[in-house]
């Protein structure tokens, strides 16, 4: 008997019919996309980034889904759906077709692929495909786009929401709840879109990064819908210097941090320190545990004191752009960053910027020691138990993969780990350091003697070298004392930040960026420069420019402070204005030549 032939295995298992479409092209990508529908028995196939196994450790940027809100899914969206008295429809689920380079790591593809395309005809008429091999194939006919099919391997391919992800997280919860199997669930059909990317081109070289263009996706369908919080508009955005400083900076920390804790630099600051995820919960922005600053944050210091806004010469001269070779075609003013472009500025930021910022945040004296006191935090709870280790998972990467039985025991000692954490942040650090003014101003005066060294010298120096510079300084004035409440500072020091710091009643004021930029920062770069090796001409200069930029909150708070005994003198309100302003203004010059003379510049 002649030898049956082994039936051969069908390269794409899963598979999906429905219409096939696409809008145009853009950012040198196609995204084609098929629109269906799917059942319960579907929902296995679709997962969230945050379920990838080690998607954690996916560079920040990449992270672009939100952490599922799971007090909104389990009190508002699953209710919804269980309410057998409403009716209920919503906009399709969005899916991405995600390919793996590595099917067994979960590496995504790289880089974008051109289509394979084919034609041919059939019985039912003139048909395309469009395959990425191995991975993922539409097929559509040319005059019935509603009969087309999208195909995947589910070994090299996961089936991802970029939109719809708390609606996906609710359907799946409720399909593993215990009693569901007989629920409405079984007649529900739900829609989605799912959506494939290829290269314009058949070039690789130079061809978008896959996730790139999946972040930008993700970014365009957000706008138009519902508005991303802060911290995840800042770490997907590709067009802003500024945010894209944000993103390395805090990319550096995570870098280190996915790392086996043997391989790690303990110097670098924990990725804990950085409030990046932009969790929600109920609907609004929750803090990440023992975080010190967020993006915003610092993004804002890259603004207002360190670069200048995005596009402008300011900006562009602080980072040292014109010797880039090629020249950015798409840098400045009302201009948005192109794939080329951007990918040039991240690097030359990774190269010229991070390692300073890395070093002003790492050895400045409180961040060191809350460095220290998280990073042995760190060890007992990854070394101590595999429950401890979820746990820090979940504080570090907002989730954690424990098996269901496991949950509430992670759970208890998370927030065991929670008090922990915040206990050395809210412990660790001075009164001024523990809220954003102190650390503003100290920014604002590594970014101010930066600018100085750079036009003595006229050249643009190192970050590196002068953030290794500038705190060894900013550590002595730390440890004298003037980042400490009011209450703890002595007599002399309560003087010289009376009216830029604190009011007459010790409260603090002055603290919004615009009013740093004329109150405690002058006032730190002023103490940076007295205690500096510059020369004594070059000392005067600057504390010229300084105490000028002083003057606004000193008459501020004096005009305030002389008013209550003005109020009582037999005068017209014309003359007890001038005589305010007259007192003030005599207050001011006492005050700064005094500070001038404890802070011993020479000329006054």
């Amino acid at each position: 008997m002649p030898r049956r032939s082994k039936p051969k295995k069908d390269p794409y298992p899963k598979k999906k019919f429905g219409y096939y479409g696409q809008l145009g092209q853009g950012a040198r990508a196609e995204i084609k996309f098929v629109q269906t529908a799917i059942e319960r028995r579907d929902l296995a196939d679709l997962t969230l980034i945050q379920d990838i196994h080690s998607s954690e450790r996916w560079d920040v940027r990449d992270l672009f889904q939100r952490d599922v809100d799971d007090v909104r899914v389990q009190n508002k969206i699953m209710p919804w759906m269980k309410d057998a008295e409403i009716a209920k429809f919503f906009n399709p689920l969005t899916l991405l077709a995600l390919p793996y380079d590595s099917a067994a790591r979960r590496t995504p593809m790289t880089r974008l692929r051109a289509a394979e395309e084919k034609r041919g005809t059939d019985d039912h008429g003139a048909y395309r495909t469009y395959e990425l091999a191995n991975h993922y194939r539409l097929w559509t006919y040319d005059d019935s786009p509603e009969y087309s099919k999208i195909e995947w391997n589910d070994d090299r391919v996961d089936i991802v929401a970029i939109d719809g992800q708390h609606r996906l997280s609710a359907l799946k919860r409720w399909d593993k709840e215990p009693g569901s199997a007989d629920s409405d669930l079984d007649s529900w059909t739900i829609p989605v879109v799912i959506l494939t990317i290829f290269a314009q081109d058949g070039s690789d070289v130079d061809n978008p990064e896959l996730l790139e263009i999946v972040r930008r996706t993700f970014v365009n369908i957000n706008s138009q819908a519902i508005t991303i919080n802060d911290s995840r508009e800042i770490l997907l955005d590709d067009s802003s210097v500024n945010a894209i400083c944000t993103q390395e900076l805090i990319q550096a920390s995570h870098s280190n941090d996915v790392r086996e804790i043997n391989d790690r630099n303990s110097d670098v600051l924990p990725l804990l320190f950085f409030d990046w995820r932009g969790e929600m919960r109920g609907g609004r922005e929750v803090a990440a545990p023992a975080a010190v600053k967020s993006t915003r944050e610092i993004r804002d210091w890259m603004e207002h004191f360190i670069l200048g806004e995005d596009g402008d010469a300011e900006q562009r001269e602080k980072l040292g752009i014109d010797d880039i070779t090629p020249p950015l075609d798409s840098y400045g003013a009302d201009k948005t960053l192109s794939h080329l472009d951007a990918k040039t500025l991240r690097t030359l930021i990774c190269e010229r910027l991070i390692p300073g910022l890395q070093v002003l945040l790492q050895d400045f004296r409180p961040y060191r020691t809350y460095i220290e006191k998280m990073r042995a935090t760190e060890a007992e709870y990854t070394s101590t138990s595999d429950l401890k280790k979820h746990a820090y998972y979940r504080a570090r990467f907002g989730h954690s993969n424990e098996a269901d039985q496991h949950r509430r025991d992670v759970e208890a000692q998370f927030l065991d780990l929670v008090d922990e954490l915040t206990d050395v942040k809210d412990t660790n650090f001075h009164e001024l350091i523990g809220r954003d003014i102190g650390m503003r101003a100290v920014v604002y005066a590594f970014a101010y003697t930066k600018g100085r060294v750079d036009e003595e010298s006229a050249n643009t120096s190192d970050y590196k070298e002068h953030a290794e510079w500038f705190v060894k300084i900013i550590n002595t004035i730390y440890d004298d004392g003037y980042f400490q409440s009011w209450d703890a500072l002595g007599k002399r020091m309560k003087q010289h930040l009376n009216h830029i710091v604190y009011d007459d009643a010790g409260n603090i004021i002055n603290y919004k960026f615009k009013d740093v930029t004329t109150g405690f920062g002058p006032l730190l770069a002023a103490i940076v420069i007295t205690r500096s090796n510059l020369s004594d001409d070059q000392k005067a200069e600057c504390w010229d420019d300084l105490q000028a930029k002083l003057k606004s909150p000193l008459r501020r708070g004096f005009k305030k402070a002389h008013k209550k005994d003005v109020d009582e003198e037999p005068m017209t309100n014309r003359e007890k204005r001038m005589e305010v302003n007259r007192r003030a203004e005599a207050s001011v010059e006492e005050r700064l030549s005094q500070l001038g003379k404890d802070l011993h510049f020479d000329r006054t």
